[in-house]
């Protein structure tokens, strides 16, 4: 495994998992909000706002599972693709910046990873191997 390869598993398992946590943290949140408002009588402006902060969670929610999409995406790129690694970087840069913005920050440290991970696939040269002599 080469060294780009390394960092953009480790960036993207990450990913992976931070998705997942924010998934079910804001789920979990959005559904206990929901239940306690639903046990008072709330005015019209308390519905209001309740059904702003609903729509803003569901824009995060739909945007959080794209960026797990994302991840899984970058991975298999990261190990499907061998000849081609400047693709490679370029897809893990522009995939990483993506997901950033669409976790609102939250995926700066997956970023991190992925990165260096980029620019050593742009940097990357296939070697060529010497064939094995017996001695």
């Amino acid at each position: 495994m080469e060294n780009y390869q390394i960092l953009s598993l480790i960036g993207c398992i990450f990913g992976i998992l931070l998705t997942v946590g924010l998934l079910l943290t804001v789920g979990f949140l959005t559904s206990v909000s929901d239940s306690f408002f639903n046990q008072t009588r709330p005015t019209e402006q308390e519905r209001t706002m309740h059904e702003a902060s609903n729509t803003k969670s569901s824009k995060f929610l739909a945007g959080n599972a794209f960026a797990f999409i994302l991840y899984i995406v970058m991975l298999v790129i990261t190990f499907v693709v061998r000849v081609r690694t400047k693709a490679v970087g370029i897809v893990l840069l522009i995939l990483g910046v993506i997901c950033v913005a669409i976790t609102n920050g939250w995926g700066i440290i997956p970023f991190a990873l992925l990165l260096p991970a980029g620019i050593l696939a742009l940097r990357h040269k296939r070697g060529l191997k010497e064939p094995s002599t017996v001695t």
